[in-house]
């Protein structure tokens, strides 16, 4: 539970807000004693209150971050207002949620395959039940072959008038020598 940690404690976080998630393990630096969830303290020694919360000053790499209102009497938590968040004082609780993710991407994933191959089919289906749309995609596979062939065409004229160009400076120079070495005659 959170009201256990003291400084230089570990508080692990994991960020759910983006599609990739994010783990930052924070160190505990200042922590705050319980005090009720609506602000009225508590003192010392007395029973904590059944809302007590705890606030935190972590020390996450080079920054410094605070978590406010967490609930002293849990070990995983979202802090207020931030759904996708999870904080806890416990690896294991983590990790447990690090499989969930997993699993719930893992869904998406083998979902995925068989909804690619309902796409081809739904594409083929297409295709028979409209001459049309098969006839457009002949030619649009046709146009852009003939468009490869002419871009072949065209690196094979390029690869030409550099070996051209070539050859005739060879000869240029060939001929410069030439007209050099009858002129010292």
């Amino acid at each position: 539970m959170f009201q256990g940690l003291r400084e230089n404690g570990t508080i692990y976080i994991l960020d759910k807000t983006n599609i990739v998630p994010k783990l930052s393990v924070g160190i505990i630096e200042k922590m705050s004693d319980v005090y009720s969830r609506y602000g009225t303290p508590t003192m010392p020694m007395i029973s904590q209150p059944m809302d007590g919360v705890i606030d935190f000053t972590l020390r996450i790499g080079n920054d410094t971050a605070e978590l406010k209102k967490i609930p002293a009497n849990q070990s995983v938590c979202s802090p207020e207002g931030q759904p996708n968040i999870v904080v806890s004082d416990n690896r294991e609780a983590i990790l447990a949620e690090v499989a969930n993710i997993k699993r719930q991407r893992q869904e998406v994933v083998d979902a995925y395959e068989p909804s690619v191959e309902a796409l081809a089919a739904c594409e083929e289906m297409e295709l028979i039940l409209n001459p049309q749309l098969a006839k457009e995609q002949q030619r649009d596979e046709e146009i852009n072959n003939l468009k490869d062939k002419i871009g072949g065409i065209e690196d094979s004229i390029g690869r030409i008038d550099e070996k051209l160009d070539a050859f005739l400076r060879a000869l240029n120079n060939g001929t410069t020598k030439n007209k050099r070495n009858n002129e010292s005659d």
